[in-house]
């Protein structure tokens, strides 16, 4: 019998219902809330599509093309505050896979309106994280190439198709969309 059967058998004959029924919500909550939230913002995550013509270079300027099987970038602008609070997120995941000579991680500026290479390249210098950056053409570009329109957002390509486009969480309770999991699997 399950337990939830159970136990509400036994709050009838004890006649506190309401205080099974706060328990039970307050336990659901959190459990699948997080993981229900995340799911809902990852939707259509997972996609299967070609790789459209977008254009990413490095900071000598010049032209990335992503020859590895598995290729992860991390889209952010210099404006995002979440996207800097991201980054030791994802040095940990990249960290996470070092030595897989079938994966490569990157982060890519991807330049706003009032964002210049200097101030860019400055933030980058302050930071110092392990991963290469990455700077897309222009905004518009990833704007209607990805139908990106904010940012971070987590870009995951296999032999030239998207695989995955959305947030990136690697927390253990989120399971459905957890990133560490659409990397494995990917590399399997």
């Amino acid at each position: 019998m399950p337990l939830f059967v159970f136990m509400g058998s036994w709050a009838r004959k004890q006649k506190i219902q309401f205080l099974y029924l706060a328990i039970s919500l307050f336990f659901l909550t959190f459990l699948i809330k997080p993981n229900t939230g995340h799911y809902l913002r990852n939707f259509y995550a997972d996609l299967n599509t070609k790789l459209p013509k977008i254009s990413f270079y490095t900071l000598n300027e010049e032209k990335v093309n992503f020859t590895n099987e598995v290729t992860i970038i991390d889209l952010w602008s210099t404006s995002c505050a979440v996207c800097f609070r991201k980054f030791p997120e994802f040095e940990k995941l990249k960290q996470e896979f070092e030595g897989n000579d079938k994966i490569q991680f990157y982060s890519a500026n991807v330049p706003l309106k009032n964002d210049t290479r200097e101030k860019t390249l400055a933030t980058i210098k302050r930071l110092n994280y392990d991963y290469e950056t990455l700077f897309a053409e222009k905004f518009e570009m990833i704007r209607d190439s990805l139908g990106i329109n904010g940012f971070p957002h987590l870009l995951i390509i296999k032999n030239d198709t998207i695989r995955y486009l959305g947030d990136m969480e690697t927390d253990k309770k989120i399971v459905l969309t957890n990133t560490r999991n659409v990397i494995q699997n990917l590399l399997e």
